[in-house]
């Protein structure tokens, strides 16, 4: 879903298709560019935690809190490691755009249980698919 967001300047009129045929395309590339986790959290708040728990009480409407809170709780065996961090910022970025799908963080979730089933190995590569999510790259993967 990355190329997405390109795929409007690079070939119109398959964006137009796109468009007609996936609902929600345009909000997605919208949100992708738009509604993110900030680099540096507000100074009223203590922690990432103290932010994303506001954040969640403050913007989720009450009939998905339930949907949302449990889609969120995917993330709760990340905290208190090195991974915490990354795990606190999927969770804001779903609640930043309501993710009631689940797609943010189940993608944080998928890329991170590769590392706990590889090892080392799988810990880098995903550190690596992080890094690049956060720089804004496209990943790019080799054919072997």
């Amino acid at each position: 879903m990355g190329s997405i967001s390109i795929l409007s300047e690079i070939e119109p009129d398959c964006w137009g298709r796109v468009q007609k045929r996936l609902m929600g395309s345009n909000s997605f590339k919208q949100a992708r560019e738009s509604y993110k986790c900030p680099a540096k959290f507000p100074s009223v708040f203590t922690s990432w935690r103290d932010y994303r728990d506001y954040l969640f009480e403050a913007l989720v409407p009450e009939e998905q809190k339930p949907v949302l809170a449990g889609i969120l709780a995917k993330c709760n065996k990340y905290m208190d490691t090195d991974l915490e961090m990354a795990a606190i910022r999927a969770q804001i970025d779903s609640i930043l755009i309501c993710d009631v799908a689940g797609v943010l963080v189940g993608r944080f979730v998928s890329s991170h249980s590769i590392s706990e089933t590889f090892g080392r190995a799988g810990q880098d590569a995903a550190r690596k698919l992080e890094d690049s999510k956060a720089d804004g790259a496209m990943v790019v993967h080799e054919v072997v």
